[in-house]
């Protein structure tokens, strides 16, 4: 398969659940991968399949500017494709006593990161081949989520980030992934909390562990987005999930459509017959 056929990819959060399979297919669709995340034991398996690594914590405010340089070196002063797939779900807990300090940090590293990798990355993306972005939202982003507002905020934040890099940058895609419910290590923290702080939602989780998403659905999407197939297609919200992408009509309404697979406010519009 050489959907990607040398395509140079950085992926970020490569050693999560997610994050992994994303790199396995897209070694597997011929891409160059530089893959970064914590996990030096999930990076060497990930050197082994063919990817270039680098250890990455975006909580230290360097990284992606050494992200960015050996991003450079690596593949000659140009990139192709940005994948950005971090998360965390803590804090857990009432919204009116939630910790602002580790609010703000969660939002610091999911949110402001993100969009420093990207500011740090942006001149490689010029200099590539059809450049796409790709970041991840998900269901904190089109539906209340009580007891996660971090996770909850940086989710709707990111959509908004997507669609006004869309119209900011025309030469590059930029879309988000929403991966629906996976079976990752986001949701220890939900388990850790119990009830008490994750409220309803702790019980959902332990049901919906069992009937998982399966990670290689979004990295099949991440795959399609970062690949000529997808060309016009930018500024969406797309579910590996519940979005039929595959399907041509699917495809021209997230190229055409001036609202779907967008956030948008719904107006219930009155009209009266004039007397």
């Amino acid at each position: 398969m050489s959907l990607l056929r040398d395509r140079r990819i950085v992926v970020v959060g490569a050693t999560g659940g997610i994050g992994s399979a994303i790199v396995d297919q897209l070694l597997h669709a011929g891409a160059h991968v530089l893959a970064t995340g914590r996990d030096r034991a999930a990076l060497e398996r990930l050197a082994g399949a063919g990817a270039s690594t680098r250890v990455l914590d975006l909580d230290d405010a360097s990284a992606p500017a050494g992200l960015a340089a050996a991003a450079g070196e690596r593949f000659s002063g140009a990139l192709d494709g940005l994948v950005i797939a971090t998360g965390s779900a803590k804090p857990i807990g009432p919204t009116r006593t939630v910790d602002l300090a580790v609010l703000e940090r969660a939002l610091r590293t999911q949110l402001v990161g993100a969009l420093a990798l990207v500011q740090a990355c942006a001149e490689l993306l010029d200099a590539g081949d059809s450049p796409s972005v790709v970041l991840f939202s998900g269901g904190g982003a089109t539906a209340p989520l009580p007891r996660y507002t971090a996770y909850a905020l940086a989710k709707v934040a990111t959509v908004r980030l997507v669609e006004n890099l869309a119209l900011e940058e025309p030469a590059w895609k930029v879309n988000a992934v929403a991966p629906g419910f996976v079976a990752t290590h986001i949701h220890d923290a939900t388990l850790a909390a119990g009830p008490g702080l994750a409220g309803a939602y702790h019980d959902e989780t332990v049901s919906r562990l069992e009937e998982a998403v399966p990670p290689t659905a979004a990295a099949a999407l991440v795959v399609f987005l970062l690949s000529g197939e997808s060309e016009g297609i930018s500024g969406r919200l797309i579910s590996a999930a519940w979005d039929d992408w595959r399907d041509e009509g699917v495809r021209a309404l997230l190229r055409e459509d001036d609202s779907f697979g967008r956030l948008r406010r719904i107006d219930r519009q009155q009209f009266h017959a004039s007397e």
